[in-house]
Formats: C-alpha cells, structure tokens, sequence
C-alpha cells in the first residue's frame, strides 16, 4: 500500500475500534458535532480562553447541529466526567466548559500515539 492509503486504513481502523467501548476518545469520535464540541472545547482548555454554551454556538456550524444538541452533548459530556463546567468568575450568570484532567490526558496520548503512527507511515514508506 501506498503513504495515503496506510494512513487511511490507520485512521479508519482507530475510529472503528474507538468505537467498541464508551471512553473519551470515543465520545470524541462519536459524531461530527461531538468532534467539533471536542475540539473548540480542547482549544479553550489549552489555551485557557474557556468557551460559554453561547461562544459554542456561535463557533459550531450550524448544519452540525441545533443549540439543543449542543446543550445535550455538553450535558451528557459533564455527567460523564469528561468537561468540567464552572462559573466564569466575572459573571457568575456565565458557565464556562473545559476538558477534565481525565479527558485532557485521554487525548493527549491518543493525539500522540496517532501522530506517531502517521509519522512512521509518512518516512518509512
């Protein structure tokens, strides 16, 4: 197989086995809006600028989802462990969504595992 097709297959065989258990990296791929709520979320946390439920909106395309999904996805992503929410501390009528530490980690090492596979797909071949 050729470069893009071993990297193909890499990223379609991690997200079909991601699948098969209920853990971050699978919510993280469970969905086109659960990505993207992932991913703006991951942002704010990294670059410690936390995202509102409102800022959320306003980022995500609208195609991928309604407001009311996003609340759900945000809710369910709480409950799980997996976002923390908190109070913004000017305005307390403002709550605030960042990666936990769990979650953080989660996707760390999968970001660092996968970029190594794509890597090693990308010199070696």
């Amino acid at each position: 197989m050729n470069k893009v097709a071993n990297i193909l297959n890499f990223i379609k065989e991690d997200l079909y086995k991601n699948q098969k258990s209920r853990n971050c990296v699978q919510f993280f791929q469970k969905s086109l809006l659960h990505f993207s709520i992932s991913l703006e979320i991951g942002f704010g946390s990294y670059s410690k600028k936390y995202l509102s439920y409102e800022k959320l909106c306003e980022s995500i395309p609208k195609k991928f989802g309604s407001r009311s999904t996003i609340q759900a996805i945000l809710n369910d992503a709480v409950e799980e462990g997996y976002f923390l929410k908190e109070i913004h501390n000017l305005d307390r009528r403002i709550k605030i969504y960042r990666y936990s530490s769990d979650f953080s980690n989660a996707v760390e090492k999968w970001l660092d595992n996968s970029a190594s596979e794509i890597f090693k797909f990308n010199n070696f071949n």
